[in-house]
């Protein structure tokens, strides 16, 4: 059984720099991301119209304000629905609100 040969020094600290290098500009384009993030949920949040987000399993991630001011529904408390009940309960309302309009 033979022993593996030690790597040589300078391929470790390339490939350390490499590494530290990755590292630097992962976490930079992390706080890139955040500042985008931030800015988008802003915009978001102060919208006049009503926004939903919903992730690949049709769950809702975010309602804006104006989504819960709509749907008579704290945001916080349609995180976490699944977006059709959300639709239904959203074509209910726009029926009745029609249903209102009609008779007026």
């Amino acid at each position: 059984m033979s022993i593996p040969d030690a790597p040589d020094p300078a391929s470790l600290q390339a490939e350390n720099n490499s590494l530290k290098r990755q590292v630097f500009d992962l976490t930079a384009a992390l706080g890139r991301l955040k500042e985008t993030s931030d800015m988008y949920r802003m915009v978001a949040d102060t919208a006049a119209d009503a926004i939903l987000c919903a992730d690949g399993n049709l769950e809702l991630v975010y309602a804006n304000p104006s989504a819960g001011t709509l749907l008579k529904i704290a945001p916080a408390r349609l995180v976490g629905l699944i977006i059709l009940i959300t639709i239904l309960v959203l074509v209910a309302l726009l029926s009745l609100l029609r249903l209102a309009w009609l008779s007026l």
